[in-house]
């Protein structure tokens, strides 16, 4: 009876008890309806055929993997190696990432100073109950990873714990192309301007994280001869430009074949030697018998589609905008949408998350009135440098705005706890006045 009558109030008015509470009993809820989906080791490219992952050496599929940032390829064939059938451990992992991501953001709400009546239920309901935290965290794929360590490396840097957080932006960089060794010059610059009296220890504590992300670009300069971290940027880009062209015709000097097109039909344009590295020289993939996208050609494919693509924008930079208004779009839509399975199920979420979409972009705009607060600046700086790069792959933007979802979220509190502090200052200046 006292555990009843003492402890459990206690333990029910803790923010932490009852978010914990809440995430298990939703996900309780909603597995039973969404078993874990590995069909990614199938399907996507971005992911090497599972028999490579699994019988291959970890050095070669860490040094000779180009098409995509090498850790969440090693990530899984680690865990392939070790667990043969890795499901159960991939969907604890996943479990794990999704309750984390909820208690950081509770902290780095607190790091913003949104009041917890407001701060709480938004968190409760439009992150533990999101619809597509629950879809991704059902779905093994680098996009709830990146979306957790993204929101941790806000988070650490909010808080001052500069190393540890240039070191998740290390780790970023080594899973997802999106992010580049351009934001440490970036921040470099922020910190310059907004924190002056913190610049030095923001610099000296990026310099080794800095110098960990360069190893990855040079590496693939000295293999393949490119200063980048995906051998797709170009595709990807020619991509971009190629959406824009439904709306503006594209000139035909512009015209080449469709980007990711097979090996085969690049072979007529560019010479390459075989390397004797099994995912650089096979055209097929062993077990899924897809087109391999890691061949070697792929490197003078890069160049060749960044070529034609600056040449495109430079003779038609409008086309910029239209990618970045296509993108946009895109982003209003909702994220589970993009996993065509998981979108019949939850289509009637659509319409009304599309207009809480809304609030959330107009939630962003109220930030910009605090730009001199180095949190609030420093979040929309990452926010921006987000939303603009992958703009340039507009294909797939609602997939990809569900990295900065927990931002999105935050920031909508962060409005709603400013005007509503607006509003409550006014009345009690108000009645001050009266009496």
């Amino acid at each position: 009876m006292r555990l009843y009558n003492h402890i459990l109030p206690k333990l029910l008015k803790n923010d932490y008890v009852i978010l914990t509470l809440l995430f298990v009993l939703s996900r309780v809820v909603f597995y039973k309806f969404l078993p874990f989906d590995t069909f990614s080791l199938i399907w996507a490219w971005q992911l090497l055929d599972p028999l490579w992952l699994y019988n291959l050496p970890l050095k070669d599929i860490f040094i000779y993997l180009h098409m995509q940032p090498p850790l969440f390829n090693t990530f899984t064939a680690i865990s392939l190696k070790v667990f043969g059938d890795p499901t159960p451990f991939w969907e604890i992992t996943f479990f794990i990432l999704g309750f984390l991501c909820v208690l950081i953001a509770y902290e780095t709400g607190k790091l913003l100073k949104i009041r917890r009546r407001i701060l709480l239920p938004i968190l409760v309901f439009l992150l533990v109950f999101n619809i597509n935290f629950i879809v991704y965290e059902r779905w093994y794929f680098y996009t709830y990873p990146t979306m957790f360590l993204f929101l941790l490396y806000i988070f650490l840097f909010l808080k001052g714990r500069y190393f540890l957080a240039f070191m998740v932006l290390a780790l970023l960089i080594f899973t997802r192309a999106t992010f580049q060794i351009i934001l440490f010059p970036i921040i470099w610059l922020f910190a310059f301007f907004f924190m002056r009296s913190g610049f030095k220890s923001v610099f000296l504590s990026s310099l080794l994280p800095f110098a960990i992300s360069l190893t990855l670009y040079l590496k693939n300069l000295f293999l393949f001869g490119g200063f980048f971290t995906s051998s797709w940027g170009g595709m990807n880009l020619y991509r971009g430009i190629l959406i824009t062209g439904k709306i503006i015709p594209i000139e035909r000097d512009c015209n080449f074949l469709k980007p990711f097109s097979k090996v085969k039909d690049y072979k007529e344009y560019f010479y390459y030697e075989k390397t004797g590295i099994t995912i650089l020289d096979e055209e097929t993939e062993p077990y899924t018998k897809r087109n391999n996208y890691n061949h070697i050609i792929y490197t003078k494919v890069n160049d060749k589609y960044l070529k034609l693509s600056f040449s495109c924008l430079t003779k038609e930079p409008y086309r910029l905008l239209i990618m970045f208004g296509v993108s946009l779009v895109r982003f209003l839509k909702p994220p589970f949408e993009y996993l065509r399975e998981f979108s019949k199920r939850f289509k009637f979420f659509s319409v009304p998350y599309m207009i809480l979409t809304l609030l959330f972009v107009l939630s962003i705009f109220l930030l910009f009135a605090d730009w001199k607060n180095p949190k609030i600046a420093f979040t929309l700086l990452n926010l921006i440098y987000y939303i603009l790069i992958t703009s340039l792959d507009p294909g797939e933007n609602n997939r990809f705005r569900m990295v900065v979802e927990p931002i999105f979220i935050l920031s909508f509190a962060y409005a709603i706890n400013r005007i509503t502090s607006s509003k409550w200052k006014s009345s009690r200046a108000q009645k001050g006045l009266n009496m």
